[in-house]
């Protein structure tokens, strides 16, 4: 009994202790688990705390690198800006220095402009007869002072003195050109060709089925100014579909230099498609004297070269002005005047050596032909001993060509020739 008692009893211990270890070990393991998730815990705000101190470290610098960027950015650009203001700065520096050059020196756009502004105080005023710069651009008259130096003409197959008297009916032709008596730079120039139903322009773009102008046609000539006339359609030495402009600038007697003027396809008319070519005297090409131009360096020279030189000076000298740009077409039957024009249009501005030179050459053929004028040669313009047929209805107006005077002489008979040629005075 008693042995049952003390076994009872250790029994009841042993349990008691039993339920003390189970107590400890679930006691330890709260512990444990507390101290791990406190320690997860604080592993994870360790993180995000590097992890947020990282960013905001990345959004500083990335911050600061586009603030330097945008920095270096506006200073590139400030740069090249100041870089750009420099070089217009120093172009117009230089073109400045280039102009005043023009006035220190003979300059060939300083005349022109003097020259353009006598010629309108002349038309302005009406005193064409004695004045010869506002005869020379009337194209009718050219063609009667060429004539008359036995220079080759278009034919002319009919002239009309009103807008309203226009009619091509009974033109017998398949092309022909309508001009307008002082058109200019192609502005009344409509070459025109027989179609099965009437007419059409050179591109096709105008179809005519009346024998009459269109109005926009008319609009044209009509800015060029009257008679207005129906003229062969000159076919090129060269088989193009248009003779090549050639436009011969003389100063007195003396050629200057001669451009030449291409085109090629259907926009035959249309001026800015063309190609250009400048030659001196001797038919060397003269490079890009005129900055800016259209080049045709395969320009080759002009068929007929020596004979469409012969004719220009043959014009200048017979014209009595110091300057004139003699138009001529090297055809296939030689060289045929275009016209006369004594204050050419566009873009006149070459280089300064070669403007001096032009405007050197000026100078010298006024004081010339001042100097033949004073030796007894006609003042003005001076017909040749041909034939040529005249145009114009009588009229007592000072500025209807009528009125001008056309006296007729051998105007080199009191030529000084420049100052290249002058071993053939005398």
């Amino acid at each position: 009994m008693k042995v049952r008692k003390l076994k009872t009893a250790l029994d009841q211990e042993r349990a008691a202790h039993a339920a003390a270890d189970a107590a400890h070990i679930s006691e330890r393991a709260a512990a444990d688990a507390a101290y791990t998730s406190e320690r997860a815990a604080a592993d994870a705000a360790y993180t995000s705390e590097r992890a947020a101190a990282h960013a905001a470290h990345k959004a500083e610098r990335d911050t600061l690198e586009a603030a330097h960027d945008a920095e270096r950015a506006a200073l590139t650009e400030e740069n090249d800006g100041l870089k750009s203001e420099i070089e217009i700065l120093q172009a117009k520096y230089e073109a400045a220095v280039a102009e005043h050059q023009r006035f220190t020196l003979p300059s060939f756009k300083a005349k022109l402009v003097n020259y353009r502004d006598a010629a309108d105080i002349t038309s302005d005023n009406k005193w064409h007869a004695s004045g010869p710069l506002a005869q020379v651009s009337y194209k009718l008259r050219s063609y009667a002072l060429a004539d008359s130096l036995g220079i080759a003409t278009p034919e002319i197959y009919r002239v009309w003195h009103s807008l309203e008297d226009i009619d091509f009916s009974d033109l017998t032709v398949q092309r022909f050109v309508l001009k307008a008596d002082r058109g200019h730079s192609g502005m009344a120039v409509i070459p025109l060709t027989r179609t099965g139903t009437g007419w059409q322009t050179l591109t096709g773009k105008e179809q005519l089925t009346e024998s009459r102008p269109s109005e926009r046609m008319l609009t044209r000539l009509e800015q060029g100014g009257g008679p207005y006339f129906a003229e062969e359609f000159l076919e090129s030495a060269s088989n193009a579909t248009i003779p090549e402009d050639i436009k011969v600038y003389t100063a007195y007697g003396q050629v200057l230099h001669v451009l030449v003027m291409s085109t090629e396809g259907v926009q035959v008319m249309n001026r800015k498609t063309f190609k250009r070519k400048y030659f001196g005297p001797d038919g060397g090409d003269l490079g890009p004297i005129l900055p800016g131009a259209n080049y045709g360096p395969d320009i080759p020279v002009p068929v007929g070269w020596n004979g469409l030189l012969e004719a220009a000076e043959k014009m200048s000298i017979a014209a009595g002005i110091p300057f004139v740009r003699v138009d001529l077409y090297a055809t296939s039957r030689g060289p045929v005047l275009g016209e006369l024009t004594p204050a050419p249009g566009g873009k006149q501005t070459y280089s300064l050596d070669h403007d001096a030179q032009l405007g050197a050459a000026w100078n010298n053929a006024e004081v010339r032909l001042h100097r033949d004028i004073a030796r007894g040669r006609p003042p003005g313009t001076i017909f040749g001993a041909q034939p040529y047929t005249w145009w114009y209805p009588e009229s007592p107006l000072e500025s209807h060509p009528s009125a001008w005077p056309r006296r007729r002489a051998d105007a080199r008979r009191w030529f000084t020739p420049p100052p290249s040629r002058q071993g053939e005075q005398d």
